[in-house]
């Protein structure tokens, strides 16, 4: 018998109980009732306990999930400005005035490419 089985018993018997015409058990069947409807209350609040534990899990996996992919976005986000700052620094000229100017780089697009293909 399974939790949410053994409440309905409990509640079935309950009910058995205030219907009773017995005087003397009348006390007895007041002490039980009290006692019996606190215990549905408990076992009531645990299983709203549990559902928001479970609805709790998925939130927190989901959440976990989206920190992935927004990290991720962020280093693709890096990636594609690093490129862009590259280009746009005019470096990228795919020949040297002479030998000794360093500020000059042969790229031929290969930064774009990397950034792109994910590289870093």
């Amino acid at each position: 018998m399974n939790d949410k089985e053994r409440l309905e018993e409990i509640k079935k018997h309950r009910n058995d109980a205030d219907s009773s015409t017995d005087e003397y058990e009348f006390e007895k069947i007041n002490f039980y009732n009290l006692h019996v409807d606190w215990l549905i209350e408990q076992a009531e609040r645990a299983e709203r306990v549990q559902e928001l534990e479970e609805d709790l899990t998925k939130y927190r996996n989901s959440f976990e999930f989206q920190l992935l992919i927004n990290n991720s976005i962020k280093k693709q986000n890096k990636r594609y400005r690093e490129a862009l700052e590259f280009y746009a620094g005019g470096k990228h000229v795919a020949y040297k005035l002479d030998e000794t100017d360093d500020d000059l780089v042969v790229d031929y697009g290969e930064t774009a490419r990397k950034a792109l293909e994910g590289e870093e």
